[in-house]
């Protein structure tokens, strides 16, 4: 009777064995999975902020342009209509870049929303992933929400920065948009 008992005893122990090296292999696997996401969205993330430099920098290299196109067309004679009809031609050409600038700026929101949209999914498929092999504590439920919340303050800091910016650059765009048609207006006018 010891015997069986002893033998039945080894074998329930080699079982929850088992069952924990199962449970190691599952989080394991979870781990691999979790992190080449994470992996994959960080160098989205990376992408998207180099993207962002190239948006400024182009902006910037507008301002600068639209800068020298207004100030040849203050330098500019009254009579030189050539020089005035190609001034004219660039005032019309800045325009339609600074629309397609504004137009990589709306799209470069919308990856940033999907980006975020993923982490997002990441973490629920984490939360559902963790409860599926017993779930999790209380303080491990309420670590993740803190991260979640303070990931998700950084991101609405960042796109209420990126709102701001862009609406600056907007409202520059507009006055000097307005100056430069009232400069061919008087050009036009011979004031």
């Amino acid at each position: 009777m010891v015997a069986l008992v002893f033998a039945f005893g080894n074998l329930r122990c080699s079982k929850t064995g088992e069952r924990d090296a199962e449970d190691r292999g599952g989080v394991e696997d979870l781990t691999i999975v979790v992190e080449a996401d994470r992996s994959r969205i960080v160098q989205e993330e990376k992408a998207l902020d180099d993207k962002k430099k190239a948006v400024e920098s182009e902006q910037e290299r507008l301002e600068r342009e639209r800068a020298e196109l207004e100030k040849r067309l203050t330098v500019l004679s009254k009579k030189d209509r050539k020089q005035r009809e190609k001034l004219e031609a660039d005032a019309r050409r800045l325009e339609a870049e600074e629309n397609k600038i504004r137009d990589r700026a709306k799209s470069f929101e919308n990856e940033r929303t999907a980006l975020e949209a993923q982490k997002n999914k990441l973490l629920e498929k984490l939360s559902q992933m963790g409860q599926a092999k017993g779930g999790l504590t209380v303080a491990q439920r309420e670590d993740l929400v803190a991260r979640r919340e303070k990931d998700l303050a950084k991101r609405e800091a960042k796109l209420a920065e990126k709102e701001q910016e862009i609406s600056k650059i907007h409202d520059r765009s507009l006055a000097r948009l307005k100056e430069l048609d009232k400069l061919i207006d008087d050009l036009k006018a011979g004031r």
